[in-house]
């Protein structure tokens, strides 16, 4: 796994980024792994960080993230 995590931290990802009104969609791909978030500004959601680990994110106003990581 760790292996997989270091190739897709030296790749360079091919990051695609949709708004709408208040909606975000954000689509990362590497060559290991792709993943797609959607959210709405000013609310939490749930996210998985590329080594796996579940945590919550939250973005207000000047869209800054903050991530709260959930103990399995």
């Amino acid at each position: 796994m760790l292996r997989k995590v270091a190739v897709a931290a030296a790749s360079k990802p091919q990051v695609e980024i949709r708004q709408t009104g208040e909606h975000f969609y954000i689509k990362t791909s590497t060559t290991v792994r792709t993943t797609q978030i959607n959210f709405l500004v000013g609310q939490e959601f749930n996210e998985e960080t590329v080594d796996g680990r579940k945590c919550k994110t939250f973005g207000a106003d000047d869209v800054v993230c903050t991530r709260i990581y959930v103990r399995a």
